[in-house]
């Protein structure tokens, strides 16, 4: 399962520079911050072999990842903290749903 880096830095966005960075796994890859939603929220398109996501950084404090699954098979994409502690997790993301997870990124650092 490959993992995308997107970075945590205390109350800016961070660069692209994996320095502190926040990573979320489900077979994911980034694209630039220029995809980010107006809404600060950050998009993750899951196929049955693929994921990506919309941006490479984030404020510390309240993310929002907005999970599609286009695959054919049920997803779950999960945000695992210091010492795999899951910070936010969606499972059974059926083919064709949409679904959020809010999770709190209390500090800058890095999470696999």
């Amino acid at each position: 399962m490959k993992l995308a880096a997107l970075n945590v830095k205390t109350g800016v966005a961070a660069s692209a520079a994996l320095l502190a960075g926040l990573t979320a796994v489900s077979a994911c890859t980034s694209k630039s911050d220029e995809n980010k939603s107006a809404s600060g929220e950050i998009t993750v398109t899951a196929s049955d072999d693929a994921c990506k996501l919309s941006a490479t950084s984030a404020k510390t404090g309240t993310s929002t990842f907005v999970v599609t699954n286009n695959g054919t098979k049920v997803t779950e994409f999960y945000v695992y903290g210091p010492g795999d502690k899951v910070m936010g997790e969606i499972e059974n993301v059926s083919p064709g749903l949409q679904r959020k997870l809010i999770v709190q990124l209390p500090e800058a650092g890095t999470y696999k």
